[in-house]
């Protein structure tokens, strides 16, 4: 599976040199490799070189869940949720805060946010799951939220 993310990207990396470029543009195509075990996927980079993603690991009875990981000069580091609930993360900031979704004790999904803390749950609005999809430098989050109608929304939070 690492694999063929790797080929997908090296083949969206030569679609977009096939432009009108007027040099050459070469990229080097990294493993990050995996915090635990299994595959691992990254998903959001920060001008420090931070990266974060998630990298999936099997529990005792075998099936396979995901935890969010932030890379950190090379280095995976796992950001555990509370009782080691599936998460993932999604992108991160210059001043290296984190977005993602959480499992909730209820089953649900939630938007969380990583700021040198144990995640935080950003909440809904009304409905059962959110996601939080970027946050730029000041801080500032969005993504999607259920509703208490059974649709879903854009959503967007600013502030701590």
């Amino acid at each position: 599976m690492k694999h063929v993310a790797h080929y997908i990207l090296a083949a969206l990396l030569s679609g977009a040199l096939t432009g009108t470029a007027s040099a050459a543009v070469n990229y080097t195509i990294t493993d990050l490799g995996a915090a635990i075990e299994l595959d691992s996927g990254a998903a959001g980079l920060n001008d420090v070189g931070q990266v974060v993603g998630a990298c999936h690991f099997y529990d005792w009875m075998g099936h396979t869940h995901a935890y969010a990981v932030l890379w950190d000069g090379g280095v995976p580091y796992a950001l555990w949720p509370p009782d080691e609930r599936e998460c993932n993360a999604i992108d991160i900031n210059n001043a290296g805060q984190i977005v993602g979704s959480m499992e909730t004790p209820s089953g649900t999904r939630e938007a969380c946010l990583w700021d040198n803390a144990p995640a935080l749950l950003l909440g809904t609005l009304g409905g059962e799951d959110s996601y939080a999809m970027a946050i730029n430098n000041a801080g500032q989050i969005v993504g999607s939220s259920g509703t208490q109608e059974g649709g879903a929304r854009s959503s967007g939070r600013t502030g701590s």
